[in-house]
């Protein structure tokens, strides 16, 4: 099956910032590569669930994950880390020494270059992590549910725009009047008290996710994809290099401020799915 790479990103864009910072949720499982075992104890799934995958997905999914592996070593799945990569096992439940994980962070040697070190919070949380047990929650760690997490950390909650300010985002954003279907799918603003843009009122529940998930469908159907992407692109590959291109720029616009590296990389793996699959640039 071809994918149709640019409405796929666009539709990704649209909900990115739409989705709360997750809380995060445990099933007990203990220990990287674990087969069935007991249920950790809470406050071991909560360190790992709130303080392991998050720092995980922040600072090593960008060369370790499902898709990159670099050096062969997958950081996003349980049973994958729990194996390691080319060099061995990275993660030894109750062994710092042994893990090289901890030998490579400690040292300042990852995340390499002049990326971002681990501060010293983090190294910490990483080392109890590992002499706890390396306690594992679930088989895989999702990096976009974590992406965002500084909000939660600050106390900054999510709040949505109106249904007025929605309609006038979209049409200023990307050229498209969606004000009709807009004011019939998405839930109406005013509550009980009166009023329509209180933060009270602002929240984010099932029904806006689904409305704003039917709507971008819509707009990337309406839009002029290939005009939209000539705004942010001279090229027309589906390389890295390019891809980039369109990534960075065209996030920068729709967001309103630049975008991470490590989103970057999120998105740039939809594209490289897309030419795995035979797609080309302009399938769009």
């Amino acid at each position: 099956m071809v994918f149709r790479w640019f409405p796929i990103l666009l539709i990704l864009y649209a909900l990115w910032a739409l989705l709360p910072a997750p809380n995060g949720s445990a099933v007990g499982q203990t220990g990287p590569g674990a087969g069935a075992a007991p249920v950790p104890a809470k406050a071991d799934a909560d360190h790992f669930t709130k303080e392991i995958a998050p720092l995980l997905s922040r600072h090593c999914m960008e060369c370790h994950d499902s898709t990159v592996q670099k050096g062969k070593l997958d950081l996003s799945r349980k049973a994958a880390a729990s194996k390691g990569g080319e060099s061995g096992a990275v993660i030894v439940p109750g062994d710092l020494k042994k893990s090289r994980l901890w030998e490579q962070i400690s040292t300042d040697e990852m995340p390499p270059g002049k990326r971002a070190k681990l501060s010293a919070a983090e190294k910490a949380a990483v080392r109890k992590w590992i002499e706890g047990g390396a306690v594992w929650v679930g088989d895989a760690i999702d990096p976009l549910a974590h992406q965002r997490d500084g909000r939660r950390q600050a106390g900054q909650w999510l709040r949505r725009l109106t249904v007025a300010e929605y309609i006038e985002t979209v049409r200023a954003a990307v050229g498209v009047d969606i004000e009709p279907e807009a004011r019939r799918i998405l839930p109406a603003d005013l509550r009980a008290d009166g009023f329509s843009n209180t933060a009270y009122n602002l929240n984010v529940d099932l029904g806006h996710v689904e409305a704003y998930a039917k709507l971008a469908e819509l707009i990337v159907s309406r839009m002029d994809v290939p005009a939209f992407a000539a705004q942010h692109t001279k090229c027309k590959t589906l390389d890295d290099a390019c891809m980039r291109q369109v990534i960075t720029s065209g996030g920068k616009w729709l967001l309103r401020g630049p975008l991470a590296e490590h989103e970057v990389a999120t998105f740039l793996r939809v594209s490289k799915a897309v030419a795995d699959e035979g797609g080309d640039f302009n399938e769009a």
